[in-house]
């Protein structure tokens, strides 16, 4: 189905409805549509986000954690082979986009029999029927929770990347990606990410207030020494050190402190695209330098946090602030500061934002994908007993309408008038829209329509082409 095709009518008829909220019994009923989906952290907001621009009025949010999330609605009319339907979608981001990749390509083996692999299993909400709260809010206890084989997987990188040994997840560290595993995958871009760097308000201030400027500015070369642990001795000045001109912050006390880094575990897509971009890893394996993790940590000298989602590594930033300590972490544009105890700096003296980022000034950008095993939809998904996964579709609805309904999904994703759509102005700050001639996201549209003022707000004019060790170029 063509998001073009869908135009004003359908893609802005977000909220024209009345609300069809569904009620946690509703939500839990056998004839809800229940779709899985597990992977990036860095987006799991923009995701929730862009389901909602389905919805036939307010979807519902039940939430277990900052990591796993659910979304319920009925699929408003004209969008997919589910329209009209009731849907619920749990998503899990624990670990981050590799478990956007690999529980997706493990689901089938080899052979083409279903390989039933435990460790593609997420924790996701299997019943949201036991939620508590009221419209649109629900909250979950973990006896709500259960292991799902996920329907799709979101990855703020594409899954080749993943198949270097410091971008596998946990899970499956001593296993290989393969390229039979590759090809069973149906795998598109959906949109580009900013990525940032979120110091400390300490740090951030402190900063300014040597630099003289309102944001400050770090040194990617800095970056990258700091990221991979080779500034870890403060008592001999690299540390915090080498990002004052004299030496000393305003605060030496906290310039000479311990170096405090907030990174995401292995297997994240924040982490892969920090690893590429800053490192080298995965890109120039020749020439790389390899992250420091928590193996790293000498107190007093360098703290490596690594964080299971990007709320861990928010969450290790407050922490330092509230100490009056300098921190640094991995946290993507879509995600507010405000309240927080950290703030996204410059890079090279370029501020990180969407109207950078889509004329290339600010390059931290990767290119999101969404994937799924179109192998186990087909021949395993709603298969009970040791052949399948046993996951019952509601009476008249089949795995073909569930493709689709991903397939929208994905491409309505991309489109800059439904990223505008999106209720959050920190999730619409970090993300871009890919250039797609036949879709008509046009560069700097000049075209006063509701789809021309969307284009020149989110259509970025840069691209890697798929490939996240591609230097970004112009579109032309």
């Amino acid at each position: 189905m063509k998001v073009k095709a869908l135009t004003s009518a359908c893609l802005l008829a977000l909220g024209a409805s009345q609300a069809h909220a569904l009620d946690p019994a509703t939500t839990g009923a056998a004839t809800t549509v229940k779709v899985f989906g597990s992977g990036a952290s860095a987006q799991i907001n923009t995701i929730t986000g862009l389901f909602g621009t389905l919805c036939d009025g307010t979807p519902d949010v039940y939430t277990f954690s900052g990591n796993v999330k659910g979304v319920s609605c009925k699929v408003k009319a004209g969008v997919s082979e589910l329209a009209g339907k009731n849907v619920f979608l749990s998503y899990n981001a624990d670990g981050g986009s590799g478990n956007g990749v690999y529980p997706i390509a493990k689901l089938v083996g080899s052979g083409g029999a279903f390989t039933a692999d435990p460790a593609a299993q997420r924790p996701q909400i299997v019943d949201p029927a036991s939620c508590t709260g009221s419209s649109p809010n629900y909250t979950c206890a973990s006896a709500t929770l259960g292991n799902r084989w996920s329907d799709f997987g979101v990855s703020d990188v594409e899954p080749a990347m993943f198949a270097f040994d410091l971008n596998k997840p946990a899970a499956f560290a001593s296993t290989s990606l393969e390229q039979f595993e590759l090809d069973n995958m149906d795998v598109g871009s959906q949109f580009q990410v900013v990525f940032g760097i979120a110091a400390t308000n300490k740090l951030y201030n402190d900063l300014a207030t040597a630099q003289g400027v309102s944001v400050p500015s770090i040194p990617r070369t800095a970056l990258s020494s700091l990221l991979a642990g080779n500034l870890s001795d403060p008592a001999s000045g690299l540390g915090w050190q080498v990002l004052f001109a004299d030496g000393v912050g305003p605060d030496a006390t906290a310039s000479s402190g311990a170096v405090n880094i907030g990174r995401r575990v292995n297997g994240s897509g924040t982490q892969t695209a920090a690893n590429a971009y800053f490192l080298g890893y995965g890109c120039s394996p020749t020439a790389n330098l390899v992250p420091a993790d928590a193996s790293y940590t000498n107190p007093g000298s360098i703290v490596v946090n690594e964080g299971s989602g990007t709320s861990n590594v928010t969450a290790f930033l407050n922490a330092r602030n509230t100490a009056g300590e300098y921190g640094i972490g991995l946290v993507s544009k879509e995600n507010s500061n405000v309240g927080q105890g950290w703030t996204h700096v410059a890079i090279d003296g370029v501020v990180p934002s969407r109207d950078n980022a889509k004329s290339g000034k600010y390059d931290y950008v990767y290119e999101q994908t969404m994937q799924w095993n179109t192998k186990y939809l087909d021949d395993f998904r709603t298969v009970a007993g040791p052949t399948g996964a046993g996951y019952a579709l509601p009476v008249g609805v089949t795995v073909a309408n569930l493709k689709n309904f991903l397939s929208v999904f994905r491409t309505r994703s991309g489109a800059p008038l439904v990223l505008d759509s999106l209720a959050s102005a920190a999730t619409k700050e970090g993300i871009t829209a890919l250039i797609n001639d036949t879709e008509g996201y046009i560069y700097n549209d000049s075209a006063a329509t509701p789809e021309g003022l969307a284009n020149k707000k989110f259509v970025s004019r840069m691209t890697r082409n798929g490939s996240s060790c591609q230097t970004p170029i112009w579109n032309k």
